[in-house]
This record gives structure tokens, sequence and C-alpha cells, in this order.
């Protein structure tokens, strides 16, 4: 239940179009709307400072990034980090 869409298609004003929410997480329900590379069913969540996860159950993947940046957001560091992670992945 934590990491399945509980809120249909509604956006999330944090994440955008393209993810749910669980009871918990955002999760990923369409691909390419968010502009980030993930699978379906990817889960993931910011904290302070700039820290973040996602955990991508369909590429047997996941991402942990701790950092200590306040502020954070004029750095696009946590798009960086999913892109550059999924980037790496040879099939």
């Amino acid at each position: 239940l934590m990491t399945s869409n509980h809120i249909g298609d509604e956006a999330i004003s944090i994440r955008g179009h393209g993810d749910g929410f669980g009871l918990g997480y955002s999760v990923v329900t369409a691909i390419g709307q968010s502009g980030l590379p993930n699978s379906i069913g990817t889960y993931s969540w910011g904290g302070a400072w700039g820290t973040v996860f996602f955990v991508d159950p369909e590429q047997d993947m996941l991402g942990v990034m701790m950092t200590q940046i306040s502020p954070y957001s004029h750095l696009n560091i946590r798009r960086d980090f999913q892109t550059l992670t999924y980037s790496a992945l040879l099939e």
C-alpha cells in the first residue's frame, strides 16, 4: 500500500504529472511525463537539504543521495543524480 497509487490521475504539486502518491512515496504512473528516466512503479521521495532516494523494482535498482546543501533549489542535483544513474545502465 505504501508504494501503490492512491490518488488516481490527480497531479502531485511537488512532483507534477506522471506521478501518483502511495502511503508515503510518489509513485511513477506514466513514463515520460516527469522528464526523468524511470519505470512505471518506481517510487521515491526527497528530504531536507537535498537528500533523495528512488527504488525501481523493474530494473532491480535503488539510488540514495545524501547531501548537505541549503538552499538547493537553484541546483538540478536530484534530477542529475537520477539521470546519470539510469544512463549508467547496460542492457
